[in-house]
């Protein structure tokens, strides 16, 4: 390590520039109070700075070649203002610890940001491209994310939450692979997300909101052209989404299915491949207003036993609906004539 801070310990930093020359280097280690600020970190080390239950503030940070820009582990640290490019782990790490990330960037990275076990992280600002695996990915944490933008990500997605107790508020991604956003067991409650261009890693497929086993509000969703359906709810899901458009979704906007339950209120879907809606086997499903634009079915339910559709608000022509299980809440008004 180049420079240690200890129990107790306090160190101000201003400026400077570390290069590693050892892989398995740390740039600055504390366990004490560090500030660090327009510090430059470069080479083979592998992390810039490092808190191990001490605490960081950290401005202006610049990593290029490390593999991780800042790691806390049961400590705390507040990054401000940084750039961390090339590294061959997570740029921004936490586990068991608190991690606050305000207008960061990330390029060429495993991953842009990761929280571990027991882990508290804010997001406010993160610009991630050309991550390995997601801009984002964490494990049994607490998650707040703000102005999220993920670009060229691979098959982990721009986001993805395991058992996570999670906000989120404006996520801009594009060209991802498998998954746009992935959320299994825990909770989310997301709103402002824009999603474009998913493809599948085999060359086919590839959703944008996939919610397995948790419990997820969404609003105000967009997402274009991408291999798969807009948002899966599947795996004892229970999915509530407010105002969701689709174009170019080749498998529809919405699909709830094992066990599965959504309501849906202002779902439109344009130019997709299959129905706009599917509910393939036991998924049941409250949905208020569907529009489809283009060529196709609006809405197929198989009404396997458990299945259920209850339809109300403005809808398209009864022959776009199929499914036996289908029921309306009150007389089906008809679609806008746009007059």
């Amino acid at each position: 390590r180049a420079v240690s801070v200890e129990d107790g310990g306090v160190l101000t930093m201003f400026g400077g520039e570390v290069t590693g020359v050892v892989p398995e280097a740390h740039g600055v280690v504390t366990t004490g109070r560090l500030q660090l600020a327009g510090t430059t970190f470069k080479g083979s080390l592998r992390r810039a700075v490092h808190v191990e239950r001490g605490s960081a503030e950290v401005t202006n940070l610049t990593s290029e070649g490390p593999a991780e820009a800042v790691h806390v582990s049961r400590g705390s640290a507040r990054v401000v203002g940084s750039s961390a490019r090339g590294g061959r782990g997570a740029a921004f790490f936490v586990s068991g610890g608190r991690l606050e990330l305000r207008d960061v960037k990330v390029s060429a990275h495993e991953y842009g940001v990761q929280a571990g076990i027991g882990s508290s992280l804010v997001v406010d600002g993160l610009e991630a491209e050309r991550v390995q695996l997601a801009g984002v990915a964490a494990l049994k944490s607490t998650v707040d994310l703000r102005r999220v933008t993920v670009t060229r990500a691979g098959s982990h997605g721009a986001v993805e939450l395991y058992e996570c107790t999670s906000k989120l508020d404006g996520l801009v991604a594009s060209d991802l692979e498998d998954i746009g956003l992935l959320v299994r067991l825990g909770t989310l409650d997301a709103r402002n997300v824009q999603l474009a261009r998913v493809r599948g890693s085999g060359g086919s497929g590839g959703d944008g909101v996939m919610v397995r086993d948790a419990v997820v509000k969404l609003a105000d969703v967009f997402i274009i052209d991408i291999g798969g359906t807009g948002v899966v709810a599947t795996a004892v899901a229970t999915l509530d989404v407010d105002r969701l458009r689709c174009e170019r979704c080749s498998y529809g906007a919405l699909l709830v299915e094992r066990h599965s339950t959504a309501r849906a209120k202002g779902v439109v879907s344009v130019n997709a491949r299959e129905a706009a809606v599917s509910l393939p086997d036991d998924g049941v499903l409250e949905l208020d207003g569907l529009e489809v634009q283009g060529s196709g079915p609006a809405l197929w339910a198989e009404c396997q036993p458990g299945g259920r559709v209850v339809l109300k608000g403005k809808l398209p022509a009864r022959e776009l609906l199929s499914g036996r299980c289908l029921e309306y809440s009150r007389p089906p008004q008809p679609p806008d004539s746009g007059k």
